[in-house]
């Protein structure tokens, strides 16, 4: 085993030890008497690694849940929780859940498979089988063949795929089975059991140390024949922690027509010296931020931009172009700010092309541009890792101490708290840890990075509000009756003329997210018409007027109800709907809904029979209001205008359209057509009353719609 994962080991140790939050320096936990890890449980909380419940106990037979226990694991081993999916693995772990992130990391890692039946268990207490089997996992231990050896007497209760971990846990002497012989694989894992696996983990880890002779994997070493350039002139930017030069940079030029002798490069026919800037340095200032430093002060109005500079992430032979987030010009360098945060020891490549607009070419004050970088390899490293794990950790702390706690803009979850929380106790944890190497700081320190960027992340982004793409208000003035408008409680169905549903008009969101929001009516505030929940909690209200002062609106048992006392409705008149976030008194946005205002009759454009089917396709979408429709066929060669009446009672025809659409279908059954099958050609007559546009004016009222037949 090698130094990276014993640091993973002791990681998840202390982190799986320490499930109440914040840890203190001395405690006496008062319900361990008795229990069978009472000596683990003593020496988890004087190594300070576990500190009970807060209120002096440890509940030593609680349960962890499945969720919890991935969210530790993945912390534990530095999994990468920015890269998850846009589409779930598990259909019981949304994208929304706060443990979507970790469970997929872990997914990924082949640590986790789930339940078999597309589902992760969430919720569900974490079984002692589980627990050993993602443990193992966890090492890479070779456990094929090891189930064969079980002496539990319960052994054939153990589940198939996990009966070799299961063997492999007891041989490592991580797990052990009860006094009566069994092993009692489907029983919860109990806190009790997690500090006593994090024991023998600690020992282990210790153990493992002891027998490592080779040097550690991935040492500080610069062995890649390349010298770190100075560290630039520190720009001011508005960046996330700055590490104040601790990160360096390899320098690695490729490509023809750069050199780093302070001349520049050299262009037919000029004189570099008065033409060019000196070929700049590069260094990471922090695990995002990459100063390309020149040797004069750069012309703040020249800023060049994402097509100009491009960083690309390498792995292996390859190279993916990375996302910019800013670019800026301080003093000496130009800034450039990446989308995500780099692992310590990982290189970029950076280019710049002074070709392409002249109001973006890089130029010192002199009026001198910048050499065109073909391409240059950059490192993000750092001399001292214990002092950079030290000023993050201490950065992290102030932000956590400055985070509030709520489901407002600019606060934080709980479960983000709680796990930056986690993090930081992680971090000092192996800052702290006798024999602690270089390596297993700077893993450290990329742990606390991507903790600090998702808890970045989490904060609740602004209520963004907006009309839905298909959202409409047609009013028909013709008609008296109230509209009103409700929510997805009192509206089942589609919207219709006099029922409308508030969430088919306004759609929220946070930011950029697609959230689980729904619009709520409530009648007893006087503040507000409806109440907007995210994810089962009340964030904000909206409260609705009108531009037209001749539109009354009054609360009922179901939602609004709008009336028009005048009779009429101005054109151009709009719904006006404030939205409003809890704890702020004024609107965060105001949204405007035009009235449409539609008097007109919809028209039958397209009338068709074939094979027994007659097909009406009107101009507007149909409604209907207690629909009847007469059918006639009347003979052409019939002087005296000879017909025969088809009657849907006497079952010769069915009539169909979908709510919402253009089509209206009449289908004539077999005796419908039988009645009509030796009268030759002619025609259909129709008269339909009852199908109407959405703003119910009726079409072709009283009007007769005519489709001729030709012979059959």
């Amino acid at each position: 085993m090698n130094n990276k994962l014993l640091f993973k080991v002791m990681t998840t140790a202390a982190l799986l030890g320490a499930c109440a939050l914040p840890a203190s320096a001395a405690v006496t936990l008062t319900d361990i008497n008795g229990s069978y890890a009472e000596d683990a449980i003593n020496e988890l909380v004087e190594k300070g690694i576990i500190n009970g419940k807060g209120d002096g106990t440890f509940d030593p037979t609680g349960k962890i849940q499945r969720q919890d226990f991935a969210i530790l694991m993945s912390k534990a081993l530095q999994l990468d929780i920015g890269s998850a999916p846009a589409t779930a693995t598990f259909s019981d772990v949304p994208a929304t859940h706060y443990a979507y992130a970790a469970v997929e990391a872990a997914v990924q890692a082949g640590i986790i498979k789930g339940q078999g039946d597309g589902t992760f268990g969430l919720g569900q207490n974490l079984s002692r089988q589980d627990m050993a089997l993602i443990f193992v996992r966890a090492l890479g231990v070779d456990a094929a063949g090891k189930g064969a050896d079980l002496k539990f007497t319960d052994a054939m209760q153990i589940a198939s795929y996990a009966k070799d971990a299961v063997a492999a846990a007891v041989e490592l002497g991580l797990v052990h089975g009860n006094t009566d012989g069994t092993f009692n694989p489907t029983g919860g894992a109990e806190r009790q059991a997690v500090a006593a696996v994090a024991s023998q983990f600690l020992k282990k880890a210790e153990e493992l140390k002891n027998q490592a002779s080779a040097p550690s994997e991935g040492g500080d070493n610069n062995t890649s024949g390349t010298t770190e350039p100075q560290t630039p002139d520190t720009p001011t930017v508005n960046n996330p922690a700055n590490t104040s030069g601790s990160g360096s940079s390899s320098g690695g030029k490729s490509g023809s027509g750069s050199s780093n002798n302070g001349g520049g490069t050299t262009n037919p026919g000029t004189d570099p010296v008065n033409t060019e800037l000196a070929y700049p340095t590069f260094a990471f200032s922090d695990s995002r931020t990459i100063a390309i430093t020149y040797n004069e002060t750069l012309d703040t109005r020249y800023v060049p931009t994402a097509e100009d500079i491009r960083v690309y992430g390498k792995d292996g032979s390859m190279s993916y172009p990375l996302t910019i987030k800013g670019i800026a010009i301080a003093e000496k360098s130009v800034v450039v700010t990446l989308a995500n945060k780099l692992d310590l020891d990982k290189s970029v490549e950076v280019t710049y092309s002074s070709g392409r607009q002249e109001q973006h070419a890089i130029r010192g004050i002199s009026g001198k541009r910048s050499p065109a970088i073909t391409s240059e390899t950059v490192t993000y490293r750092t001399d001292d890792p214990a002092a950079l794990l030290d000023k993050l950790i201490q950065e992290a702390q102030e932000i956590l101490d400055t985070a509030q706690e709520g489901n407002t803009t600019g606060k934080y979850p709980a479960f983000a708290i709680q796990s930056l929380a986690l993090s930081i106790q992680s971090a000092e944890y192996a800052k702290n840890y006798p024999g602690v190497t270089a390596d297993m700081l700077k893993s450290a320190i990329n742990w606390l990075e991507q903790a600090l960027t998702q808890f970045e992340n989490a904060q609740v982004k602004p209520l963004n509000a907006s009309l839905v793409p298909s959202a409409s208000f047609v009013l028909n003035n013709d008609r008296e009756e109230a509209v009103l408008i409700g929510d997805d409680n009192f509206i089942s169905e589609t919207d219709s003329y006099d029922v409308r549903n508030i969430n088919n008009l306004i759609q929220i969101r946070r930011g950029d997210e697609q959230l689980s929001t729904n619009i709520v009516y409530t009648r007893e505030s006087e503040n507000s018409d409806f109440k907007i929940i995210i994810d089962d909690s009340n964030v904000g209200s909206i409260q609705m007027g009108s531009t037209d002062s001749d539109i009354e609106l009054y609360k009922s048992d179901g939602g609004i109800n709008l009336t028009f006392p005048a009779g009429r409705i101005d054109e151009g008149a709009s719904l006006l709907f404030n939205i409003y976030e809890n704890g702020n008194p004024e609107p965060v946005q105001r949204l405007t809904l035009p009235i449409t205002l539609d008097e007109t009759p919809p028209t039958v454009t397209e009338s068709t029979y074939s094979d027994g089917v007659i097909t009406l396709v009107a101009n507007e979408l149909l409604y209907s209001e207690e629909m009847d429709v007469e059918l006639r066929f009347v003979m052409e060669d019939s002087v005296t205008g000879d017909s025969i009446e088809l009657s849907h009672d006497e079952n010769d025809f069915d009539s169909f359209f979908q709510i919402g659409e253009h089509e209206f279908v009449i289908t004539l059954t077999d005796q419908g057509i039988a009645k009509i099958s030796d009268l030759g050609a002619g025609r259909f007559e129709i008269r339909i009353s009852g199908l109407t546009d959405f703003a119910r004016n009726e079409l072709n009222s009283g009007e007769v719609i005519t489709i001729p037949v030709s012979v059959r």
